[in-house]
């Protein structure tokens, strides 16, 4: 098995009509997302929360498995609600070694405000899209950028990784979103451990979201109940290429206030 590790997308956010697990870890709690009847978004696939575990250490495994001859991706969302600020990823190992149909997506996810606010969504996410490459891509999103076809709200780059430790963060303000990665845990980073950065900000043009038919946004704001949620899931539900089952470990996640 190979076993991709990280700390710390287009996504979304479907629990069923049960009570879902909660876990409590990296000072917040998470509710694990279970759709195991019937495929549901992203993807189009089926949601285990058995495939979401805390080892000894404190961190947190997500994992796609295959029982009952189909495929079973992960998700966790926060239960609290989270603002503009600054949002940490820290990461460790081999993301960029993903099989061609695997994303990892860390995103902030609002599932009341579609219509006013696009779902509040900022995206870092990393997967080969299902190209026959060497390397992921890392892919920044600010939506509604539907599906690629608002190019100017999408930048994504083929992903170097050197060593084992990288970090990925969202800056989110009224006026612009900054996304940047880096190798190492060090918190503030230096310049020199830069892998990629992206800004994005208010001089774009305003986009609609096709799927609820939004209103205009340029920067979507954040609402009373935008979550933090991290997924590990199948384009289009297609099984690993490789077929190897993928597991990513997540050291911690942080956050910052506007003002902190």
């Amino acid at each position: 098995m190979a076993l991709f590790m990280l700390s710390c997308t287009g996504s979304g956010s479907y629990y069923g009509v049960y009570k879902p697990k909660i876990i409590n870890w990296s000072g917040y709690n998470w509710k694990i997302k279970s759709a195991v009847a019937s495929p549901v978004g992203p993807g189009n696939n089926y949601f285990s929360d058995e495939n979401v575990r805390i080892d000894d250490n404190g961190f947190l495994h997500l994992k796609i498995s295959k029982k009952y001859g189909k495929y079973f991706c992960s998700e966790i969302s926060t239960e609290e609600n989270f603002g503009y600020g600054t949002f940490i990823f820290y990461a460790s190992g081999r993301k960029d070694m993903f099989d061609k149909n695997v994303v990892l997506g860390m995103f902030t996810w609002n599932n009341e405000n579609c219509v006013s606010n696009a779902n509040s969504e900022l995206d870092i996410e990393v997967s080969k899209w299902t190209e026959n490459i060497e390397t992921s891509y890392i892919q920044y999103v600010v939506q509604p950028e539907n599906d690629g076809l608002e190019k100017e709200r999408l930048h994504r780059i083929p992903l170097y990784i050197y060593g084992d430790y990288t970090m990925h963060i969202i800056k989110w303000y009224k006026d612009s979103v900054s996304f940047s990665s880096y190798h190492g845990h060090t918190c503030p980073p230096p310049a020199s451990n830069l892998i990629s950065e992206w800004t994005f900000d208010k001089s774009n043009p305003p986009k609609s979201k096709l799927d609820c038919s939004s209103n205009p946004v340029v920067i979507p704001e954040p609402g009373n109940n935008t979550k933090i949620n991290i997924n590990l899931w199948l384009i289009n539900g297609m099984p690993p290429s490789d077929d190897i089952k993928p597991e990513v470990i997540i050291n911690k996640v942080e956050y910052f206030p506007e003002n902190y």
